[in-house]
């Protein structure tokens, strides 16, 4: 897992994974936002007790513009993160923001007579507003930048055009510029700084969360599932012993699975979030004939496969250790055919995910539940988007899920 770092600031994952990045980094920065917008606001309100004396004849249009103006619009501002509607609009929210509060900057100098102290000092109001934006604000650095030099060319504009700077004080527009170029290169160094070191940590979590889902859960499941079929075969009497350590082994591995599960929600608390808004599909009645065991581990899958003959021994089960062994038999299947679709996620070659894709594609007619070891939110969510995905189970498989699987999405006979 990598990602380009270079100085033209296009440091991006692939779009899938920077759709989840920027997700990712919503979910850390959003109360930095909010304190943002809240410091933005006293400070706009704070600096009024300057007004009477560095601006001593626009004074009063000056606090128009703080309290008419700005005030409430930060206001609004900081209600709307708080609305689900937020997420979608976040880096257009807070682009109108950044821009806001640097025109009326700009205006305040643009309304100051050149008599007034304001006329020159003002300007370091958009020093703050370039220096508030790139701390706490968490968008795309081009389309900060974009943005920031669109506000620099317009503060030069009402400057020069306006105000007539360049013809009165040539030194101080030259020293201005100077100061505006140099807090903006500050800023955005320490934002692609944070940027950077964001998406360090996000791939760290990643790989913490691939591992602990994959590389070690998916034994320890195997080893789960293992010890419950010893422990529904073990009826003797005589050795009831037995029976006591398989149910000691079996609760230190039930109690090593809480900490796995633990350990993925510390490290994906945005996506659990998500999940928790997801709306449930809508439920339909399938009469299943036959079900699809797609795993690549044997040893899972002879598990699973004594679990579904023991409850429901007319139901026909074909295992397949590789998705697209799968996928060449699911294309020669009809309508006619009553099949239920149990999928792993982490498969070699084809995994769980591309086999989906690929089955979006094609008649994609059967109903399909993940049948995985992961417990990463982010797979959930991804299994989800697929409209065959009716279900999402963690392993180790029992007779219990596959009867909430049958009572929920089937009609067994």
């Amino acid at each position: 897992m990598s990602f380009k770092i270079d100085f033209n600031f296009s440091n991006r994952f692939s779009p899938e994974k920077e759709k989840y990045f920027q997700d990712f980094a919503r979910g850390k920065s959003i109360h930095f936002l909010r304190v943002g917008l809240i410091i933005g606001f006293f400070l706009y309100c704070f600096f009024v007790i300057l007004d009477r004396s560095i601006m001593p004849v626009s004074w009063q249009k000056e606090w128009e513009i703080r309290f008419l103006g700005i005030a409430p619009i930060f206001i609004v501002l900081y209600g709307i993160t708080y609305c689900k509607i937020f997420n979608k609009i976040y880096t257009s929210l807070m682009i109108f923001a950044y821009i806001i509060a640097s025109f009326e900057i700009i205006i305040m100098l643009a309304i100051a007579k050149t008599t007034e102290p304001g006329y020159s000092s003002y300007f370091s109001g958009l020093l703050l507003c370039i220096i508030w934006f790139y701390s706490f604000f968490r968008i795309r650095l081009l389309f900060a930048n974009l943005t920031t030099v669109l506000i620099i060319i317009a503060y030069f504009f009402v400057e020069i055009y306006y105000q007539n700077i360049h013809v009165s004080s040539p030194y101080l527009l030259i020293n201005n510029l100077f100061f505006l170029l140099g807090t903006f290169l500050l800023s955005l160094m320490s934002a692609f700084i944070i940027d950077y070191y964001t998406r360090r940590e996000f791939l760290h979590l990643e790989k913490i969360s691939f591992v602990n889902s994959h590389q070690l859960r998916a034994p320890l499941v195997r080893m789960l599932g293992i010890l419950d079929a010893i422990k529904n075969d073990v009826n003797n009497k005589k050795i009831i012993e037995f029976q006591v350590w398989l149910d000691i082994l079996s609760e230190s591995g039930n109690e090593v699975d809480i900490a796995i599960t633990k350990i993925s929600q510390i490290t994906d608390t945005e996506s659990m979030l998500q999940i928790s808004k997801l709306k449930p599909k809508e439920q339909k009645n399938y009469h299943v004939e036959e079900i699809f065991l797609i795993d690549d581990d044997p040893v899972v899958n002879m598990l699973n496969k004594k679990i579904i003959q023991k409850l429901y021994p007319k139901i026909k089960i074909r295992v397949f250790c590789e998705a697209i062994s799968a996928l060449l038999i699911l294309d020669k299947c009809s309508s006619k055919d009553q099949i239920l679709i149990l999928l792993d996620i982490n498969m070699p070659e084809v995994d769980g995910f591309e086999f989906l894709e690929r089955y979006e594609g094609e008649k994609n007619i059967f109903p399909i539940v993940m049948l995985t070891s992961s417990v990463d939110e982010k797979d959930k969510l991804k299994s989800f988007q697929f409209k065959n995905v009716i279900g999402h189970i963690q392993k180790p498989f029992n007779k219990e899920k596959l009867i909430s699987i049958m009572n929920s999405n089937g009609d067994i006979n």
